[in-house]
């Protein structure tokens, strides 16, 4: 009888070399196109709590989900102990970087409770997000060559940002401005913003259009600075690392250094050009950092020290210095400050999920400090964001990753070295589908924008993806000459552009210490990503020069299955729970746009009603609801059937914000203006009673005081009115804020005037309003 063959069992069951390596080539091109992406979508923190970031986030979750499944896990030699405890931190990051998205989620729902829970949940989505590209990233950047593609693509998003900007700043700006003051009303109407003559909304659209720098894609200039400053980095240092290896072969590449100084010397001056202070000094720290790190490894420890504790001074002065010793920092370093200080407050009271994810501009007024004036939307600070979106245990997380990052770095540096790059098909390959990951997203982007009125700046694209196109080519072609110096140089090669990254890193770190948070897209995703070219999976050979590493490109038919499962799971349940509800409701809030446009008042309150039983979380169509209703009394205040969906929909709408302040006083003025029109004392009482709210959850508000100053003077009670209106006189009198004065602050007239009042709500400015209570001659008003 024949003897049968012994067969492997986990090699029957694995798909061929072939299709494992078709699978990571196309998420390569995933990849690459979702980096495309961000750069033309990148969002800002509000419009990730408003749903803006859920299609990113199924992009970055299908990605990670192929990246998993075709990517194996590192076998380590028997008896080396060393390697075993890497493997052990290896693995450690990932279930941080996991364990720091989950507990977002468990605090979204935890502090949605008592919040807004579509909010939370949108902007819980995106920590998820950043766990699935940081761990995708990983696995990615085993392979020296995909590293060097990535950050060739780096460099021409940020020179096709950097030409964007430049022509903001030489032609769109000088242009919009120059429109503006011809007609401020049509240009207000064309950015789709509601801001009267003399109103504060007016006020700082006209600041940030007079002193704001350009912004590129981005909402606010200092998002773009931190893409910029990134870009600024990677081009600068792998020219200096690709000209001092042609040197040290004795064939300097001057052409290569040129080139290279223009590309980030264009970045550079874009940077200048948005006036972001901490941009500038990230860079210039950036430069240092690398500069000290490709001359001696020793000093990484220093530099890291250095740096942490620079970061943890600068938050105890904040969070515990002198009120005199922050007056004598600069205004926009000193509101910083406040900012802080007010987050800090917030998290000690809420410990354990701080305000939640998403929910921080709602909760922040309760704490914030009574000279501050701005509603922020996040704390201005990366390590605070945290502390506010997940409490104390989100925080203790944040800093384990780090941690652990450091040791597996400082593991692998000291018992392995990276196995050299070689070029060949292979990495041509690799390198070809990047680039058609990253076109095919360019050109869907442009479709996709035609089709829908939406395509990006065309005038500016015209120069800017062109200037990118040829920023990549350049750099692409200048680290191939470096890829064919000799082997000996290309480990120490390695080093120098661990370094770069590095340097990027810790720049970005430094801008997001003062001017920004976790929750832009367009800037923290090339943050991860190069994390996770920092700190790749383990793809190392031992001092013995015995490889440690099998690639199991052969991956096990059981973790193979786990991935796709988790990925289908995480994206059924993100379409279940976000997707599908703010997608339908948003149809049906643009269908009812479209039916008031056509004078269809009926259809388009049914269609805002189909929106609010979409998405049950959201209180956006509530709130549109009962304005609708608002309109219908205005017309006719008998109809208690209106009436009763009135109350029920503004009710709605304050319930499913969790009592943010800013909807409650919108909520609050829609009474105020049927009193207008009908003078019924029960509209007068539930103005007074929402106001009274809206105090209570923002107490240094000052116009909300000052409306509640006069309904109270309306309703006789003097004592109220008269402590109301010169605590809102002092607290608009409070720090360095103009548009928080009373001679510029409108509020309602609290007053029965009839028809006067049906196209739309009686306001004038609080310090005329409130004369009798207060002594106008103090008030700046009184001379305007």
């Amino acid at each position: 009888m024949a003897k049968r063959k012994a067969v492997d069992p986990i090699a029957s069951e694995a798909p061929s070399p072939e299709r494992l390596g078709l699978a990571r080539h196309v998420a390569s091109a995933l990849f690459a196109g979702m980096l495309v992406y961000i750069t033309y979508f990148p969002s800002d923190s509000v419009s990730i709590e408003r749903g803006d970031g859920l299609w990113f986030a199924a992009i970055a979750i299908a990605t990670s989900t192929i990246v998993w499944a075709v990517s194996g896990r590192t076998q380590v030699m028997p008896g080396d102990t060393r390697a075993v405890s890497v493997q052990r931190w290896d693995s450690a990051i990932d279930f941080i970087a996991i364990l720091l998205a989950v507990w977002m989620m468990v605090a979204a729902f935890g502090a949605g409770a008592s919040g807004n829970l579509r909010q939370a949940t949108n902007e819980a989505w995106f920590w998820v997000s950043i766990a699935a590209v940081f761990t995708a990233a990983r696995r990615l950047f085993t392979d020296p060559l995909a590293k060097r593609v990535a950050l060739v693509l780096l460099v021409g998003c940020s020179v096709g940002l950097a030409v964007h900007a430049m022509h903001q700043h030489f032609v769109s700006l000088p242009r919009t401005l120059s429109e503006y003051r011809a007609d401020p009303d049509a240009v207000l109407r064309m950015a789709g913003i509601d801001a009267p003559a003399g109103s504060p909304a007016r006020m700082v659209f006209e600041n940030r259009l007079l002193d704001g720098g350009p912004t590129g894609t981005f909402a606010l200039a200092n998002s773009l600075a931190g893409v910029l400053l990134m870009g600024y980095i990677v081009a600068g240092g792998l020219t200096v690392t690709t000209f001092r290896l042609s040197v040290a072969i004795g064939k300097p590449r001057n052409w290569v250094l040129l080139g290279g100084l223009a590309m980030s010397g264009l970045v550079f001056t874009a940077l200048f050009f948005t006036h972001s202070r901490s941009g500038l000094a990230a860079a210039l720290l950036g430069v240092g950092i690398f500069a000290v790190l490709s001359l001696s490894r020793r000093w990484l420890v220093a530099a890291l020290s250095g740096l942490v504790a620079m970061v943890i001074a600068v938050m105890t002065f904040a969070v515990y210095g002198k009120e005199e010793w922050v007056a004598q920092a600069p205004s926009s370093l000193a509101f910083r400050f406040q900012y802080w200080r007010s987050t800090w407050r917030l998290v000690l009271d809420r410990p354990l999920f701080g305000a939640g994810p998403g929910n921080f501009q709602a909760v922040y007024p309760m704490y914030r400090e009574a000279s501050a004036a701005e509603t922020i939307a996040e704390p201005h600070n990366f390590f605070f964001e945290t502390l506010a979106s997940g409490g104390f245990v989100a925080v203790a997380i944040l800093v384990a990753m780090f941690v652990a990052v450091l040791v597996f770095r400082r593991q692998v540096t000291q018992a392995t070295v990276n196995e050299p790059a070689r070029r060949g098909d292979s990495s041509l390959k690799t390198a070809q589908w990047w680039w058609l990951g990253g076109g095919s997203s360019l050109t869907l982007i442009w479709l996709l924008g035609l089709a829908t009125g939406q395509a990006p700046d065309w005038e500016a694209q015209m120069i800017a993806v062109p200037a990118a196109v040829a920023a990549m080519v350049f750099a692409w072609y200048a680290m191939s000459i470096a890829e064919s110096i000799a082997d000996e140089v290309t480990a120490n090669q390695e080093r120098r552009v661990d370094a770069v990254v590095f340097a990027a890193m810790a720049s970005l770190l430094v801008h997001l210490v003062v001017s920004g948070g976790w929750t832009v897209p367009g800037v923290i995703v090339w943050f991860w990503v190069l994390a996770g070219m920092w700190v790749p999976t383990m793809g190392l050979v031992s001092p013995q020069g015995v490889s440690m590493e099998t690639e199991v490109l052969s991956a096990s038919k059981r973790n193979r299955g786990l991935a796709i499962a988790v990925g289908l799971g995480l994206l059924v349940v993100l379409r279940w729970i976000s997707i599908g509800p703010v997608e339908a409701s948003a149809s049906a809030m643009r269908a009812a746009l479209a039916a008031q446009s056509r004078r269809q008042t009926d259809r388009a309150i049914g269609e805002l009603e189909r929106a609010r039983e979409a998405d049950v979380w959201s209180p956006e169509s509530s709130l549109w609801l009962s304005d609708f209703y608002r309109w219908k009394l205005v017309q006719n205040r008998e109809n208690e059937s209106v009436a009763q969906k009135w109350i029920e929909a503004s009710e709605s709408a304050i319930k499913r914000s969790g009592g943010d302040p800013s909807l409650i006083g919108l909520v609050a003025a829609q009474p105020l203006h049927l009193y207008q029109r009908w003078g019924r004392k029960d509209d007068l009482e539930r103005a007074m009673r929402l106001y009274t709210l809206a105090c209570e959850k923002s107490p240094t508000h000052a116009g909300f005081l000052a409306q509640r100053a006069e309904i109270a003077e309306r309703a006789g009670d003097r004592a109220q009115s008269v402590s109301d209106a010169k605590l809102a006189f002092s607290l608009s009198e409070l720090g360095e804020n103009l548009e928080r004065r009373l001679w510029i602050e409108q509020i309602l007239v609290v007053d029965h005037v009839g028809l006067a009042a049906a196209s739309e709500p009686i306001r004038k400015t609080a310090n005329v309003l409130l004369e009798n209570q207060l002594d106008t001659s103090n008030v700046m008003g009184e001379t305007k």
